[in-house]
């Protein structure tokens, strides 16, 4: 490509509020055969016939500021290679990367990371090379160890770190220097639920400030609620770029169907097939066997994201979940009846009191809510000093999987409705898994299936109701 082309498209991209530009990324490694013709390669006369492997063959893509692209793939696809060609930690041998603003990665575990180094005084080693002064690494040391929670740990060397530990110390540092664009391979999958959601929640304030946000997973749903786009890559090539859902589809006949993996050696034959067949159903796995045999509680089931807003002549006290003894829970089953409950208090008299509740994935993806919303059941009148108690009854149809819950009460003051109190991650809960159920879903919807036999002689019988089978 001509350096008039580059400019041209350089001013355009810039133009159109573009923050990743990605032209024509080829990555190519030599495979010897044997070690020996690696160490002799550069002698003319050895002859040694490497084999080439493409990590990454002629991808081309382009990000906007606040957008969110999620890339996905087998292991070997290339995700990672291009990743690092995008950050600058690998040069590409073909095409060009551009990328407009503060640049933020949390690449493999323990990059970056000098292994004989304590925690801390990786933190400010990593912060440096960040392009910060003493003066603002200083500034932002209390905020990074508050949110790595790793305590005494920070002045261990890393070399003693768990994964989890090097996520929460590698998180922590990446997103103190409120980066424009947020790059992330992978890495969260090793923390707890509770601290992903911690990090999710982070993500969120990101994106909500402009942030550009592009991320490796394996995780579907991850992809389907986080993403605007997706990339789907395969044997280094671009093989889709879309919607989460198209992509999220198109990997699954890639993963499940041999006829399809073989077409996407080709990625315009794939493409062309997608538009001539389309694309099935998705493949549901089970999980394996780990029911419980009743709800209880975990004490180490705790959400790390909590945050409570100022209160505004309200205090909200003790969310919780009950079963249906009244004991309080974190661990639920599906199908059981719950209780979700908290008191406020109330430091004015207050009018049109409302009370509210949502619930939301690990992600932040906000699945359901309720609360009083109507005039008839909003309370009219609480006088100072006050204590409501208030509880909403439900049957758990959530799916196994880890899930949040958000709190608040509001009033109306001079004509105007507002939030009196909010907690926000206020609970924490886990749907305990069962095999009867499908994996990688949010909801069952309790679905009855019926299906009626009709054969051309007019004998009419049922095979199935409601789900099952009929002798």
């Amino acid at each position: 490509m001509s350096e008039t082309v580059e400019k041209t498209e350089s001013y355009l991209a810039e133009a159109a509020g573009i923050s990743v530009l990605v032209n024509g990324l080829t990555k190519t490694y030599n495979i010897y055969p044997r070690p020996v013709d690696r160490m002799m390669r550069r002698l003319p006369w050895w002859p040694t016939n490497p084999k080439q492997v493409h990590a990454v063959r002629d991808v081309n893509f382009q990000v906007h500021r606040g957008e969110t692209l999620g890339i996905i793939g087998r292991n070997g696809s290339g995700k990672s290679t291009l990743l690092e060609m995008i950050v600058g930690t690998l040069a590409p041998d073909l095409g060009s990367v551009e990328v407009r603003g503060r640049i933020s990665a949390l690449l493999e575990l323990g990059a970056g990371f000098d292994m004989e180094f304590t925690g801390r005084e990786n933190l400010y080693l990593n912060a440096h090379l960040l392009g910060f002064s003493r003066d603002e690494i200083e500034h932002r040391v209390p905020s990074i160890l508050e949110f790595s929670e790793l305590g005494d740990f920070i002045d261990q060397p890393v070399k003693t770190y768990s994964s989890g530990m090097f996520v929460r110390l590698a998180f922590a540092v990446a997103i103190s220097v409120d980066p424009d664009i947020l790059i992330i391979d992978e890495a969260l999958a090793v923390g707890d639920a509770a601290f992903q959601r911690k990090c999710f929640a982070r993500i969120e304030k990101l994106k909500e400030g402009g942030a550009t946000i592009l991320f490796v997973s394996h995780s579907e749903r991850m992809l389907l609620e986080l993403c605007d786009r997706a990339l789907l890559m395969h044997q280094g090539h671009q093989l889709m770029l879309g919607t989460p859902k198209d992509v999220v589809s198109a990997y699954h006949r890639v993963l499940f169907d041999p006829d399809w993996a073989a077409e996407a050696t080709d990625p315009e034959a794939f493409r062309s097939r997608l538009g001539r067949d389309g694309i099935k159903d998705d493949q549901l796995v089970p999980l394996a066997d780990t029911r419980t045999s009743r709800s209880h509680f975990d004490p180490s089931l705790v959400s790390k994201s909590r945050f409570e807003y100022e209160n505004q002549g309200a205090t909200l006290h003790d969310p919780m979940v009950l079963d249906q003894d009244g004991e309080q829970v974190n661990m639920l089953r599906h199908g059981d009846r719950y209780t979700y409950t908290y008191e406020i208090s109330f430091h004015e008299d207050s009018r049109e009191v409302r009370c509210g509740m949502l619930i939301k994935t690990v992600t932040g993806l906000e699945l359901t809510s309720c609360g009083t919303t109507s005039r008839r059941q909003a309370v009219a009148f609480v006088p100072a000093g006050s204590t409501l108690t208030v509880s909403f009854a439900f049957t758990c149809s959530l799916l196994a999987d880890d899930y949040f819950f958000n709190c608040g009460v509001s009033s109306v003051k001079d004509g105007a409705r507002d939030f009196m109190h909010r907690i926000i991650d206020a609970v924490m809960i886990k749907v305990m898994p069962e095999p009867s159920l499908p994996a990688g879903h949010i909801v069952d919807l309790e679905y009855a299936p019926r299906v009626r036999l009709s054969t051309p002689d007019g004998e009419e019988r049922m095979l199935v109701r409601d789900g099952v089978p009929v002798d």
